[in-house]
């Protein structure tokens, strides 16, 4: 994200939402209306912290905001186990057994990552979600 100036604005995204409001710039050198035309913009963002700062109100009525909840621990063991139970139908019992203590363990082991590897504007990596626990299964 670009860094707030004095009064909080962020140049870069307080001219992307002049371009949302006008469909245009103004070239001020040479005193020319500059359209933009057929061009779409999504966007998506995570929550603040780690390196990512707020987006301004004015930036953010733009948009249609779609928020999601990451799902609960019970929730999560029940998608993976099921995942887990379905590659595993045609193995022995004894591997069969393995599908819960798996997704268990798998969960835990992904809240611990995430916890204490936090991202930093020098290691925005540390950013993890339910697909790095989805490619263990």
């Amino acid at each position: 994200m670009p860094k707030k100036e004095t009064f909080g604005a962020q140049p870069p995204i307080e001219l992307l939402r002049q371009w949302i409001d006008y469909g245009c710039w103004y070239d001020r050198h040479k005193v020319v209306k500059n359209e933009i035309r057929a061009l779409q913009l999504i966007a998506a963002m995570g929550k603040p912290g780690g390196g990512r700062a707020e987006i301004s109100p004015r930036m953010l009525s733009k948009f249609h905001v779609i928020n999601y909840i990451n799902p609960s621990e019970q929730n999560l063991k029940r998608i993976f186990e099921t995942l887990a139970t379905t590659k595993f139908h045609s193995f022995p019992e004894e591997i069969k057994a393995l599908c819960d203590p798996l997704a268990v363990a798998t969960i835990q082991l992904f809240n611990s990552v995430s916890e204490q590897f936090l991202p930093t504007p020098a290691k925005s990596h540390y950013v993890f979600n339910m697909r790095d626990i989805s490619k263990v299964f």
